[in-house]
């Protein structure tokens, strides 16, 4: 017995236009979106659809005004060290505009041999929108950087909206250091003193004490991520012989013995 013949309801003239007018549909969709995005992408670059006269009164408008001065920054009183390694630091700032950011340069009075450090920035934390004065009188924890324990230059820089920057005087001091309790957090820090003091001849020893410490694996139960650091430093130390990548490996150091520390603030580990 024969199947059954069905029969086609529709040919090829109906299917063929059919297919074309859901293509030129996709194609007008995809098109319409494509220009939205790319109407918001120019939007959010300030350059959609602006006539060139449009264009330059926007650079105008956004030039910082040349008859407003920069950012009156001064010292209230003379950086001191306190308790527990930080700078007390008390300035004031004046500005013409908003404030957008105030930071603390600090730069070495000599180059140390096995590393070169033009200068490190750090933000100070302030709340300063809005504002276009600033009393501040604080202390800051810079014991974190690499020139601790070094004789520095200290400047505070603000920049108001407009982008526009005044810094004080410099002031001279030696950063204060930071006292690790945790064993661990001590040996990190000390590995990386020496890392940091000769790098030429302590990356060899460096990384046979990051081994040693890495094969302590009790030391490590519940605390992945000081693991995960110290080889990420160890890898670096190993493989990046470049400036940048001996900052790094020292940051990666640092922040590992500070786990430790933060794990275990009186040194005694707790095993319960």
């Amino acid at each position: 017995m024969r199947p059954p013949v069905i029969k086609k309801k529709y040919g090829k003239r109906f299917w063929g236009p059919l297919i074309l007018a859901v293509v030129a549909i996709v194609a007008v969709g995809a098109t319409v979106i494509w220009k939205d995005k790319t109407t918001e992408f120019l939007q959010s670059l300030n350059l959609s659809e602006k006539t060139p006269v449009e264009q330059k009164a926007a650079q105008e408008t956004a030039r910082p005004d040349p008859n407003l001065a920069p950012p009156i920054v001064s010292w209230v009183a003379q950086p001191q060290q306190s308790a527990q390694g930080r700078i007390a630091m008390a300035f004031k700032i004046g500005a013409s505009a908003p404030l957008r950011s105030v930071k603390v340069s600090i730069t070495p009075v000599v180059q140390m041999s096995g590393i070169y450090i033009d200068k490190e920035i750090m933000e100070v934390p302030t709340y300063i929108i809005g504002r276009k004065s600033l009393d501040w009188d604080g202390q800051l924890d810079l014991t974190g950087s690499i020139l601790a324990g070094t004789p520095v230059v200290l400047q505070i820089i603000a920049q108001d909206n407009d982008r526009r920057e005044g810094s004080s005087d410099t002031v001279s001091i030696t950063l204060p250091e930071h006292n690790f309790n945790h064993p661990v957090a001590k040996a990190i820090y000390s590995l990386r003193k020496n890392l940091r003091e000769d790098p030429q001849n302590k990356r060899l020893e460096t990384l046979r004490g990051l081994a040693v410490l890495l094969q302590q694996r009790d030391n490590f139960e519940h605390n992945e991520l000081s693991l995960l650091t110290l080889r990420s430093a160890a890898v670096r130390i190993a493989l990046d012989k470049t400036n940048d990548g001996l900052r790094t490996a020292l940051d990666l150091l640092w922040h590992a013995a500070v786990l430790f520390e933060d794990r275990h603030p009186t040194g005694l580990a707790n095993k319960s």
